[in-house]
């Protein structure tokens, strides 16, 4: 009788809890926006209460839902809005009145362009139609259910999978009005929890992961892959159930990502301060998968925060971004907690040369939230949104990853230093920058690399770059740059001449160092094509070593002499070139 009252006296509650959800206008708590746009966005210039995603409309508006209670005095979720790519964000008209933690949050746009925001308050989920003219928000599901996730398909119907707290049950439902009814419900498994899906960019695949069999501890459960097709609107046909990993370990997070066949599938392993980021990968359609691999195993940093999405711009892809986490003695620095980007192609295996896209330290590990990867189709882009800042000082950033501007070149010098020249050349800002091959050609021949100079990867600060090119002879040289990213693609520079002109006169330089041990340097000057010699002497006249023995061009050179096997003391140095004969001393301390 007591059991039967208890569960009376819960469902009244999350009925009444229910009934207490509602939309209305937000009441600002002062300034509740940093407008301000530098290489990171402040959208709230506080930290959070819980979780946010976020879409981009065909109209190129950025619509982002936010569980925040200090944004405004009256709600407890909200949705920022931005026109200009993130630069600036307004508020919605309208928030969720109830104030707390939300389990859950998920924005879906649809093909349609219509705008979902799928939440969980309590044990009940909600699905608010952002866009209608009309408030417009509809119960989906009341009472007992701990976690759900949500995709839509290429026809718009909504699917939603939703495990229940009791019975470890995880169901599926689906709406093809646009989440004003849900049907189609189907049970996956008996034993499951936290299920998360992922749509294909065709809109017609869909993978659904979850711990499976649930055991004591949840995260050291095997976590499953399902994957279904859409056969009709609102109707998913089952396309094979695998263990994608059986690993022992904690394994407190996962996501996927398919798109043209292709699927990835990460997952952190281990303890919460030392976990490493996990992959499999598909090519097949997850007929078969590739053995696991490391994607991130430092082991001083504790890396987590992953988030995956397609792309189809410049060509199918994927885009991977997570934090890493270092476990420095006080405070975070952007040095120390990064958020760090790649992307691989369609079809390839390695991910680019992960690149930091962060300029304040990320906060510190949270269960209530994690980075949030924003798909920008219409930019051809792709946003992140991340907590971060210092404990007290916390705020919700927003970065894209256009935002920073190419490997700007402020300038550019080549300047002659006899027969060597010297170059230069500054960057404003640089994005995802490998490096620069100096290329030269002579008056009469074509551009061919010489050397390779390593670029700062992501930066915003000023650089300078230097590089010198010697034992050049007389003539034209032109030189230019070829700036190479990470991905491969290359730009290049604007290209400068210099002149190398010929010495004047016969001339010996001396020796640097000096005194040396045991390596010296001799610089000399020929004005015109000689039969040239450089011989060492001891004091006693005796020769101890030829450095130069042949005809030699006009220009300048320079030899080096090893004096390893001789005694301390000094010796002379003797060029012969014609009928001139120049000869300095040099000292060796042992």
């Amino acid at each position: 009788m007591r059991i039967v009252l208890l569960f009376l006296l819960l469902g009244f509650f999350l009925q009444t809890s229910a009934q207490e959800v509602r939309l209305e206008k937000p009441v600002i708590s002062g300034q509740y926006l940093n407008t301000e746009w530098g290489v990171d966005g402040v959208i709230l210039p506080n930290e959070p209460a819980g979780k946010f995603s976020g879409v981009q409309a065909s109209n190129g508006t950025i619509y982002l839902a936010v569980n925040d209670t200090l944004s405004t005095q009256n709600l407890g979720l909200v949705v920022f809005i931005s026109t200009d790519n993130g630069a600036t964000w307004t508020l919605h008209p309208s928030g969720i009145s109830n104030r707390g933690l939300y389990e859950n949050v998920k924005m879906i746009r649809t093909t349609l362009d219509s705008i979902y925001c799928i939440f969980q308050w309590e044990y009940n989920v909600y699905c608010w139609n952002v866009l209608s003219p009309a408030p417009n928000l509809t119960p989906v599901l009341t009472g007992g259910y701990r976690s759900f996730d949500a995709v839509t398909s290429s026809t718009g119907a909504l699917y939603l999978f939703i495990d229940i707290l009791a019975t470890n049950q995880i169901y599926r439902y689906s709406s093809i009005n646009g989440g004003y009814t849900w049907g189609g419900s189907g049970l996956i498994t008996s034993s499951g929890a936290n299920p998360k899906v992922s749509m294909s960019g065709t809109g017609d695949t869909l993978l659904l992961n979850y711990y499976g069999p649930v055991l004591t501890d949840t995260a050291t459960s095997v976590i499953r892959l399902a994957r279904y097709r859409e056969t009709a609107p609102g109707t998913l046909a089952s396309a094979g159930f695998i263990d994608i990993t059986t690993d022992a370990t904690p394994k407190y997070d996962y996501v996927a990502a398919t798109n043209n066949s292709e699927m990835w599938f990460f997952y952190t392993s281990g303890t919460v301060g030392s976990r490493d980021i996990k992959a499999r990968r598909s090519s097949n359609g997850g007929v078969s998968w590739e053995p696991v691999f490391t994607v991130a195993g430092s082991e001083t940093l504790d890396e987590y925060g992953m988030d995956i999405r397609y792309h189809n711009y410049g060509g199918y892809g994927f885009d991977l971004v997570y934090t890493a986490d270092s476990a420095q003695a006080g405070q975070p620095t952007a040095a120390t907690d990064k958020i760090l980007f790649s992307t691989v192609t369609y079809g390839a295996v390695n991910f680019t040369e992960f690149s930091q896209i962060n300029e304040v330290p990320v906060a510190a590990y949270s269960p209530r939230y994690s980075n949030a990867l924003v798909p920008l189709p219409v930019n051809g882009d792709i946003g992140v949104g991340f907590v971060g800042g210092a404990d007290g000082s916390k705020k919700l950033y927003w970065d894209r990853w256009q935002a920073v501007i190419p490997v700007e070149l402020s300038s550019f010098t080549v300047t002659a230093n006899e027969n060597s020249a010297l170059l230069n050349w500054q960057t404003a800002t640089e994005k995802n920058n490998k490096g620069f091959l100096i290329e030269r050609k002579n008056s009469s021949g074509e551009f061919s690399s010489i050397s390779f100079i390593e670029g700062k990867g992501t930066t915003t600060e000023k650089q300078s770059y230097y590089f010198t090119d010697n034992n050049l002879d007389a003539g034209i040289y032109t030189y230019r740059l070829r700036q190479v990213d990470f991905d491969g693609t290359a730009s290049v520079s604007s290209s400068v001449d210099v002149v190398i002109t010929n010495p004047a006169n016969f001339s010996l330089g001396q020796n640097y160092p000096n005194p040396f041990n045991p390596s010296t340097s001799i610089y000399y000057q020929l004005p015109v094509e000689s039969k040239v010699s450089i011989r060492v002497f001891n004091l006693l006249g005796a020769e101890v070593a030829t450095l130069v023995n042949e005809t030699k061009p006009a220009g300048s050179y320079s030899v080096n002499f090893n004096a390893s096997h001789l005694p301390s003391g000094v010796y002379m140095y003797e060029m012969r070139a014609g009928s001139v004969s120049l000869i300095k001393k040099m000292t060796l301390v042992k």
